[in-house]
């Protein structure tokens, strides 16, 4: 948990902690297990699962590019994040198999600087400017 990560989409990046990060992914794959959807959010709560569990320093990956891999896709994230962070600020978000194996789970408040700068990154056109801690 003591690492940072780099986590890009479509050639933009913020840097994180990794425990941050891990969190976020848990209660992810945690809510999409918990949802109908599409064949891809199973195999992407598969992928964020395992992410978020993994410990050893620079393995940690979202591969947002792969999951957002068309325009469909992305709103799908995005809407779908947007809702996951609304339930963490109301306090609605419950933690389930994937968040309860994270050793030291980040604070609600590392959480949602996460979300905040995933979301972000889903939403932002590709030319638009940049604010401070995100990187093209």
């Amino acid at each position: 948990m003591g690492g940072v990560r780099r986590t890009s989409f479509r050639g933009r990046s913020f840097i994180t902690r990794d425990g941050s990060l891990e969190t976020w992914l848990a209660l992810v794959a945690d809510a999409l297990v918990r949802r109908d959807g599409p064949a891809w959010w199973r195999a992407m709560a598969r992928d964020f699962g395992e992410q978020a569990v993994i410990v050893f320093d620079g393995l940690l990956e979202t591969r947002l590019d792969d999951h957002a891999s068309n325009e469909p896709r992305r709103q799908a994230l995005y809407d779908l994040f947007a809702e996951l962070r609304a339930e963490l600020t109301a306090g609605r978000l419950e933690p389930g198999a994937a968040r309860c194996r994270i050793i030291e789970p980040a604070s609600d408040e590392a959480v949602l600087r996460v979300a905040d700068a995933i979301l972000y990154l889903l939403d932002v056109p590709a030319e638009a400017e940049l604010p401070v801690g995100i990187s093209p």
